[in-house]
């Protein structure tokens, strides 16, 4: 079967705010550099699951801003934004997607209209909503999701949970 919002298999419950910061490092000749950061900001409200990513380098003023908005119960996409210094894309889910992706390079402006026929999740959100799976052993599903890329003949894709094992390791400790 393929997971959409609203699906019974999803627990809401679990979904929790937080927020993580994470380092860039190069490695040169045993040394260290630390070159940039990636914050991502997860947030639930009455109504809207929130995610919110920044790439940030050091010694640069570009940043790469991610935004991903859902429904809180059912995690149906409402609103999806990326800008950065490459390209620009905003996105208004309802009974149609609707917006546009700016490349910068060459200005190219696409504008995105497309009907809906059933049910996905944004692209950018599904995979912090994996952790309100019940991933146990044998555990299999598709995913309905949507992922506009101006290159691609269709936006609608499906990822796959293949499979989900188990295993302990007992140590002679």
């Amino acid at each position: 079967s393929t997971l959409v919002p609203g699906s019974a298999q999803f627990d809401p419950a679990k979904y929790k705010s937080r927020k993580q910061v994470l380092r860039y490092f190069t490695v040169k000749g045993g040394q260290q550099t630390d070159i940039g950061s990636f914050t991502i900001e997860s947030g639930i409200a009455a109504n809207t699951v929130t995610v919110i990513t920044v790439l940030r380098f050091h010694g640069s003023d570009a940043q790469w801003i991610d935004t991903s908005i859902a429904d809180s119960k059912t995690f149906q996409p409402v609103y999806r934004s990326s800008f950065s210094p490459d390209r620009e894309m905003v996105l208004r889910y309802g009974s149609t997607v609707t917006g546009y992706y700016r490349d910068k390079k060459t200005q190219r402006v696409i504008p995105v209209k497309e009907s809906i026929k059933e049910g996905f999740f944004d692209a950018y959100m599904y995979p912090y909503l994996l952790g309100l799976l019940p991933l146990r052993s044998g555990y299999k599903t598709d995913i309905a999701v949507f992922e506009f890329n101006p290159a691609s003949d269709s936006p609608f894709k499906k990822s796959k949970v293949e499979e989900v094992t188990g295993n302990l390791f007992q140590s002679s400790f």
